[in-house]
C-alpha cells in the first residue's frame, strides 16, 4: 500500500503546458551545443547596474541577444501551418520565456522583442513574474510565442535537452555560468591558461525545418553580446584593424551572419533585412 501525502492539482497553465511538451516530444528534434565565454558580459552588466541604477539580469541579455539573432536567421522564428504545407516566417520576434514562479512552470512571452531594448524587456519580464507569482497571467500574457529561451542559472544545471513549445519551431537553453580554465592565445602567439566564465548554450529544433544550417548565428549573438557588441560596448577586436572599410561594415551588420545556408535561406535573410533593421543598420544599443 502506498500512502499519498499531497494530490496538486494538474489544471491550468501547468495542464495547458504539459499538453503542449506532449505534443512537442513528438517532432524530429535536433541539438547543438556551444560553450561561451561571458567573463566580460558579466563585468558589463554589473558596470551598467551600478552606472544606471538599474537591475538588469543575465537573462534579458540573453533574451535580447537571441532577439537580435532571430532578426539575423529569421528561418529559426517560423512554424508550420495548420496543415503543414507551408513553413510560416514571422515578421515579429515574440520570446516565450520559461520562467520559473510559485505557481510552477510558465512561459510569459516577450512581445514584438525587436522592438524593445534592453531596459523595456527587463521592466516587462519582471512584471510579467509577478503576475505568475500571484497565479494573475492572463492566456494573452503566454500566447503567440515564436522562439522559447529557458534560463538554467539557478539550477546549478550544466547541460540540457529542452523541448520547444508547440508550434514553435526551436528554444535555446542557457545553462549555469562556471569559471573554468580556458586556454587563450597569449601577446606573442603562445597557449596560455586563464580563468574564464564560460555558459554553454544548447539550442533544440524541429529537424523538418532545416535549422541546423542556420544555428550559427544564436551562438554569435550571445558571443557578441558577451564582448558587448550588442549593447553598443566597443572594445578592440581584429574587425577594427582592417582599415574603414571593414569598420562600415560592421556597423551596418552587427552581428555575425552565416555565410553557408540554402539559396532559399540566404533569399529570407535579404527579404526580411529591411523589416528587422528598423534602426537604419546602425550598431543596436540597450
Amino acid at each position: 500500500m502506498i500512502e499519498v501525502s499531497q494530490a496538486i492539482p494538474y489544471r491550468g497553465i501547468r495542464k495547458s503546458i504539459g499538453k503542449r511538451m506532449e505534443i512537442s516530444g513528438a517532432y524530429p528534434m535536433t541539438y547543438q551545443g556551444m560553450y561561451v565565454d561571458v567573463t566580460e558580459l558579466l563585468a558589463y552588466r554589473k558596470q551598467v547596474n551600478a552606472k544606471r541604477g538599474v537591475s538588469l539580469t543575465v537573462n534579458d541579455f540573453i533574451v535580447k541577444a537571441v532577439s537580435l539573432a532571430l532578426q539575423r536567421t529569421p528561418i529559426m522564428n517560423s512554424a508550420f501551418n495548420e496543415d503543414m504545407s507551408q513553413i510560416l516566417v514571422y515578421s515579429n520576434y515574440n520570446i516565450s520565456v520559461m520562467t520559473a514562479s510559485d505557481k510552477g512552470l510558465v512561459a510569459p512571452v516577450i512581445k514584438e522583442s525587436e522592438k524593445k531594448s534592453i531596459y523595456q524587456i527587463s521592466e516587462e519580464m519582471k512584471a510579467l513574474v509577478e503576475k505568475a507569482n500571484a497565479g494573475k497571467l492572463m492566456p494573452e500574457d503566454y500566447a503567440g510565442g515564436t522562439f522559447g529561451v529557458t534560463n538554467l542559472g539557478k539550477l546549478n544545471s550544466f547541460d540540457s535537452v529542452p523541448l520547444p513549445q508547440p508550434p514553435q519551431t526551436a528554444i535555446m537553453a542557457a545553462c549555469t555560468a562556471k569559471k573554468r580554465a580556458v586556454v587563450v592565445e597569449g601577446e606573442n602567439g603562445e597557449d596560455v591558461i586563464v580563468p574564464r566564465v564560460m555558459m554553454k548554450l544548447v539550442i533544440g529544433g524541429d529537424h523538418r525545418i532545416r535549422i541546423p544550417r542556420a544555428l550559427g548565428s544564436p551562438w554569435a549573438a550571445v558571443r557578441a553580446g558577451s564582448r558587448g557588441r550588442f549593447t553598443g560596448h566597443r572594445r578592440a577586436c581584429p574587425a577594427n584593424r582592417r582599415g574603414r572599410g571593414a569598420r562600415r561594415r560592421r556597423r551596418q551588420d552587427p552581428l555575425p551572419q552565416p555565410r553557408h545556408g540554402s539559396a532559399h535561406e540566404r533569399s529570407l535573410r535579404r527579404r526580411h533585412r529591411g523589416v528587422h533593421r528598423s534602426d537604419g543598420g546602425a550598431a543596436p544599443h540597450l
